[in-house]
């Protein structure tokens, strides 16, 4: 019996790699990766170039040695969605939206599959998952926190060309924010589930609390990276010297508890960590926070979130108007003309950024331009009425 399941398992596995030998990719060899592609040269090109610089990226924070020349870590692309969900179904019974890290423990084997898309939702996909085969090629029992953790992390950075370089910029993600923020409005003054638990979560735990699990794996390591406390940052980086590749998934996370946690006072750690949760603001709620204060007339207040929300979303016009109108009301309009420039630059609607320029110009005391600028607002808009109103007043005026 036992020869009979070795061949039926045999059997079942033997279709994916016929599937692979049949059809054809080039090989791309760079200096840490293999990039496997039924994709142009250029774009296998461009792929290769990428997985190079998130590995630079990712190994900041790691320092870890690179893979050997006969270890390189395997990159798969497909053309298209199609051919990669059959591939993914040969091999593993089910379909996938973006990238996937096929993890078996023999480093010819693991490999990064994923197909050439421009979504936003995929590219997300491929950072998150090159980092989990980052890591686990250095540490392949690392914990889940960790692993999952840094993935989430990373996931929001954006790759730019500049000069024909390709740019990494880190940008926190507006989802996991959200989600954190939805769980502590649930829990008010506590931590839904310690950072012990948080530290010693396997795959039992995540698959029954992932709700939870996820968005916090993402919150600690945040916390630890982003704390002024060094005490918080010293800990990350000896959780990360004590792992060690040999090491099975239990005594990775046993070393960091009997180590790097040991000196830690865990009860005002688990407090900070609140205090950081409870502190973690999405873009859209810098907005509304702003807007509030406002219309409060806290003016200062309000600049200050504004401000902070322009780091978040450099390219949305939504603060640069606020502040606008916040100058405006203190009666800087030279420098409110500034402000709703930058908003307009950014996408501000014609309509709404003329009359708030008419305005402006009214309020500095030039005719002509404030005008100028209304007469530009057309009768559909919702801003006309307001708009003529003040027309009519200035075109009365000598």
């Amino acid at each position: 019996m036992r020869y009979r399941v070795h061949i039926i398992c045999f059997m079942l596995i033997l279709p994916a790699f016929l599937l692979q030998a049949k059809q054809n990719f080039d090989e791309y060899p760079s200096r840490r990766y293999i990039i496997l592609s039924e994709v142009s040269e250029q774009d296998s090109q461009e792929i290769s170039r990428k997985m190079e610089i998130l590995y630079r990226f990712f190994n900041q924070f790691f320092h870890f040695p690179d893979p050997g020349a006969r270890e390189k870590l395997r990159v798969r692309i497909y053309r298209n969605r199609m051919s990669y969900n059959n591939y993914l179904l040969s091999l593993i019974n089910t379909t996938r939206n973006g990238f996937t890290y096929l993890h078996y423990g023999l480093p010819q084997r693991n490999e990064l599959v994923g197909f050439i898309s421009e979504d936003e939702n995929v590219q997300k996909t491929l950072i998150r998952q090159a980092f989990i085969q980052f890591i686990r090629y250095a540490l392949p029992n690392t914990p889940a926190w960790i692993r999952e953790g840094f993935a989430m992390y990373f996931e929001n950075i954006k790759i730019t060309t500049n000069y024909n370089k390709l740019k990494v910029t880190y940008k926190q993600s507006e989802n996991w924010a959200e989600l954190v923020r939805k769980i502590m409005q649930r829990t008010s003054d506590r931590l839904p589930i310690t950072i012990n638990t948080l530290l010693r979560a396997d795959k039992a735990y995540i698959e029954q609390y992932a709700d939870t699990f996820y968005p916090l794996a993402w919150g600690l390591v945040s916390f630890l990276i982003e704390i002024k406390e060094k005490q918080y940052n010293r800990f990350l980086w000896e959780a990360l010297a004590d792992m060690k590749k040999k090491n099975s998934y239990e005594e990775n996370v046993n070393a960091i508890l009997q180590h790097a946690l040991i000196w830690l006072d865990q009860k005002k750690m688990g407090q900070d960590f609140l205090s950081f949760l409870k502190n973690i603001n999405t873009f859209q709620s810098l907005i509304d926070k702003g807007i509030l204060l406002y219309q409060q007339k806290n003016m200062d207040e309000a600049l200050q979130i504004f401000q902070k929300a322009n780091t978040r979303e450099p390219s949305n016009f939504t603060p640069y108007y606020y502040q606008g109108i916040i100058y405006y009301n203190l009666g800087d309009y030279i420098k409110a003309e500034q402000l709703l420039i930058k908003a307009k630059n950014r996408g501000l609607q014609q309509d709404l950024a003329n009359y708030a320029f008419g305005l402006n110009a009214h309020a500095q005391g030039d005719r002509e331009k404030a005008i100028r600028y209304l007469k530009l607002i057309p009768l559909e808009s919702m801003y006309f009425a307001q708009g003529e109103q003040l027309l009519t007043e200035l075109q009365q005026t000598p």
